[in-house]
């Protein structure tokens, strides 16, 4: 009940396009409920199912417009004192214009409270420092899991599996990310770049804010498109 409350709390005062809005939370006949923006379309994690089951990668534009969006979302929680804490595809809803939405901040950290520390998140997103405490989770945490999605966006795949949530945790702490071209020879030097730093183990390597990170997104796409123009026709 307390995390139910809790939950509706956050999201209540959170008022920006690309976050699901709550319009109101009570009890009825001993039952607890949200009413809550309704979107209607489909949550990311199924969308990028579907292209790893094409053996298909999400066109270039459309992870562009998602990520800004999601990104500007979260700066403005940040800057509101809440840190997500469970950024996610299956949390990215996408309506069926393709705007994207952050939602379920059912594990959020309200900054000015602060937390134990034993909530643990989604394995295949989770930052280095959040696998250690979630009371460690900052800013930079819910950027460094816009970094996995970018990664499995650009590759079709996460960068660590595991057999238990605990595996993949470690690994996050632990291990380095197989560099995109590995996967993807055919990503280009900038864009890999951005998702490495991304997904830096330190906090302060990665992006300072979601700005940061979707402005290099932009330009390292960019980057892509003007060599692509730049190539030789062959004959």
């Amino acid at each position: 009940v307390m995390r139910f409350e809790r939950e509706a709390q956050i999201i209540g005062r959170l008022d920006h396009p690309n976050i699901v809005r709550l319009y109101r939370f009570d009890e009825q006949d001993g039952w607890l409920y949200m009413a809550m923006q309704h979107i209607e379309g489909t949550d990311l994690g199924v969308v990028l199912a579907g292209y790893r089951a094409d053996q298909e990668l999400m066109d270039p534009e459309d992870a562009r417009r998602i990520v800004r969006e999601i990104c500007s979302a979260l700066d403005y929680a940040h800057h509101e004192g809440v840190i997500h804490r469970d950024v996610k595809p299956a949390n990215i809803l996408l309506d069926r214009q393709g705007r994207a939405y952050l939602s379920d901040f059912g594990l959020a950290l309200i900054t000015e409270i602060g937390t134990r520390g034993e909530i643990f998140g989604s394995a295949h997103y989770i930052a280095p420092e959040q696998a250690v405490s979630s009371a460690k989770a900052v800013p930079q945490s819910d950027l460094y899991a816009i970094g996995v999605i970018l990664y499995e966006m650009f590759t079709g795949d996460v960068p660590f599996k595991a057999a238990t949530p605990l595996d993949i945790a470690l690994l996050h702490i632990s291990e380095p990310p197989v560099p995109p071209r590995q996967l993807r020879p055919d990503t280009n030097p900038e864009l890999e770049t951005v998702i490495l730093k991304a997904l830096a183990k330190k906090p302060e390597e990665r992006y300072p804010t979601g700005a940061a990170l979707s402005d290099a997104l932009e330009l390292a796409l960019n980057a892509r498109s003007a060599a692509t123009l730049l190539a030789p026709r062959s004959a």
